[in-house]
């Protein structure tokens, strides 16, 4: 992060927690909900993190399993929990719980986003589930969506909704579905829109690679990327670029510099499955050996 000899963080400490607060150090998944709790979930459930204390939840507390792949939290301050056996839902005292049974598409959750509106949208191994509270809506491939294998979903700034699929990208914009053929024909694990108004897709085996709406851009180990298989991306309030990766540890973007992240520098692991972003800067990981937080305080 040093640009012309000046240093942007006056410091840079790592914080890792395992088993001693989290339910288990196999974190799948992280988020973080509006009132600044953290979220993760595991193999072995799920825990919370409010800056001071740990709690966890599990399947005999109302979790539909135990292991959850995605969290998202939607404007009523629920939160939405997706795992391979369905969706829970939970605002804080009671739990509810969505299978196929219910109207899902599929009972196996990779990816969970909230629009504009606040519909749920699910990324499942067989479709999308649209979730107004009300009504399931959902959208196969053939004249939907590219593949039914979905592993990200991505809302943008005019609430269009971006899908990754095991195959390619699809887009929705609530009336008519494109396909919109990324550099690479691989699983697009993870979808970011940046400042500039450009589109970047992480793809499992060909790095990361940018669409500024003419010409594709990709960038690999050999430009400075930690891993070519990626996982996860988040943007910071600097609109810094950080981006997960699954055997590389985690790299830094600032648009014209890379820095790669590794357990050598504090990390808890160089598998990272997830990242998010707080509301004070600071970046949580969910890697294969625990949480890792990085405490980034600019400099003015």
């Amino acid at each position: 992060g040093t640009d012309c000899g000046l240093s942007k963080f006056d410091d840079v400490n790592w914080v890792s927690f395992t088993q001693n607060g989290l339910i288990s150090d196999n974190v799948k998944s992280v988020a973080v909900d509006a009132k600044g709790n953290k979220w993760f979930g595991t193999r072995e459930g799920v825990s919370k993190f409010d800056g001071t204390n740990w709690s966890s939840y599990t399947k005999s507390d109302g979790l539909i399993t135990d292991e959850v792949t995605a969290i998202a939290s939607d404007s009523h301050g629920y939160i939405w929990f997706g795992t391979p056996c369905g969706v829970s839902k939970f605002d804080g005292t009671n739990w509810k719980s969505y299978t196929t049974k219910d109207g899902l598409i599929d009972n196996s959750i990779h990816a969970i986003a909230v629009d504009l509106n606040g519909n749920k949208w699910f990324g499942t191994w067989g479709g999308v589930s649209k979730f107004n509270d009300n009504q399931w809506t959902n959208y196969l491939s053939g004249g939907d969506l590219v593949n039914e294998g979905v592993f990200s979903i991505a809302i943008d700034s005019e609430n269009t909704k971006w899908f990754g699929t095991a195959h390619g990208v699809s887009k929705f914009d609530d009336m008519n579905w494109g396909d919109f053929t990324t550099v690479y024909d691989s699983v697009a694990y993870t979808i970011l829109f940046d400042n500039d108004g450009n589109k970047w897709f992480g793809n499992w085996g060909h790095g990361f690679s940018k669409y500024d709406g003419i010409n594709w851009t990709s960038y690999t180990t050999s430009d400075g990327l930690g891993d070519n298989f990626v996982t996860s991306s988040s943007l910071d309030g600097n609109g810094d670029l950080w981006i997960g990766t699954e055997w590389g540890g985690v790299s830094k973007y600032d648009g014209t510099n890379w820095t790669t992240y590794k357990t050598d520098n504090g990390l808890a692991s160089n598998s990272v499955h997830g990242l998010a972003i707080d509301k004070a800067g600071n970046k949580w990981f969910a890697t294969g050996a625990g949480i890792s937080k990085l405490n980034t305080t600019l400099t003015a």
